[in-house]
C-alpha cells in the first residue's frame, strides 16, 4: 500500500513538473534594441597633389623638355602646402614648330578613390604685340600657339565635361603632360609678341560622371596671377 502510494505521488509529481514546464512555454518576451549612427567623413582625407613621384609625393622642380633645346624656358614648381600647385610654366618661342612639355604626375594621397570630373578652358587666349609688331601678323601667328593638358592617356585642349571612368586609386597616380607649342605650319610674327592662356581647370571628385564637383580637391596650375578655387586644378599660362 505504501509502495502503491509512492508510485501514485511519482506519476503525481511527474505530470505536475510536466503540466509546469508547457505552462511556461507558453509565454514570450522580446528585446527591441533601436539604434542610429551619424557618420561624418573628413574632407581632408580627400586629397589629390601635384608630384614628380609616380608612387609618393615629391614637389621637385619639374624640368621641361625643349624642342629644340636652344629655346629659353622655365622649371616649373610644386606647392603642396595649402591648396596643390604648380607655377612658373613659361617659354620663349623663335619660330613656328618649337614646343615645350612639363611631364609630373597627379598623386592621390587620400583615403578616397578620385575622379576625374571635368576638363574646363575657363576663356580664350590673348595676344600682345611688342613695340613695332604689326597687330595682324601677331594675332596670326597667335592663332598657331596652343596649350594641351594630358591627363593619362587622353588630350584636352578645350573644354569636357561629364567625364566618365577617370579615377586614381589611393597611393596610385595619373600622368599629366602639358605642352605649349608653335605649330609648325603657323604664321609668323614681324617682332615679339606676348600670349597668355585663360585657366584651364582639372575637377576631382568622390564620384563620377559629375558637371560640378560636391566633395573636391583643389590643384591649381598657373604662371602670373594666383587663382584659387576650392575644387579645381588651374592651369594659367603665359609665354612669347
Amino acid at each position: 500500500m505504501n509502495d502503491r502510494k509512492k508510485k501514485l505521488m511519482i506519476i503525481v509529481a511527474l505530470i505536475a513538473v510536466v503540466g509546469v514546464s508547457i505552462g511556461f512555454a507558453s509565454f514570450s518576451s522580446s528585446l527591441l534594441i533601436k539604434s542610429s549612427l551619424s557618420v561624418d567623413p573628413n574632407s581632408s582625407d580627400f586629397r589629390v597633389v601635384f608630384s614628380t613621384s609616380d608612387s609618393e609625393e615629391i614637389t621637385d622642380d619639374v624640368v621641361p623638355t625643349k624642342n629644340p633645346t636652344t629655346i629659353t624656358a622655365t622649371n616649373a614648381t610644386i606647392d603642396n602646402s595649402v591648396t596643390p600647385t604648380i607655377e612658373n610654366l613659361s617659354a620663349t618661342f623663335i619660330s613656328p614648330g618649337d614646343s615645350v612639355v612639363y611631364n609630373l604626375y597627379a598623386y592621390n594621397a587620400g583615403k578616397y578613390l578620385a575622379y576625374l570630373n571635368s576638363v574646363t578652358l575657363k576663356g580664350n587666349k590673348s595676344c600682345t604685340p611688342g613695340e613695332g609688331t604689326s597687330i595682324q601678323l601677331a594675332g596670326q601667328a597667335c592663332e598657331a600657339i596652343s596649350i594641351t593638358v594630358k591627363v593619362g592617356n587622353d588630350s584636352y585642349n578645350k573644354t569636357t565635361t561629364g567625364i566618365t571612368g577617370k579615377s586614381i586609386g589611393v597611393g596610385k597616380s595619373t600622368p599629366i603632360e602639358i605642352t605649349l607649342s608653335y605649330e609648325s605650319t603657323g604664321a609668323r610674327a614681324d617682332g615679339p609678341f606676348e600670349v597668355e592662356f585663360s585657366d584651364i581647370s582639372l575637377y576631382y571628385a568622390t564620384v563620377t560622371g559629375q558637371d560640378e564637383v560636391y566633395e573636391g580637391q583643389s590643384q591649381i596650375l598657373y604662371t602670373g596671377e594666383i587663382y584659387r578655387n576650392s575644387s579645381e586644378i588651374f592651369l594659367m599660362d603665359n609665354h612669347q
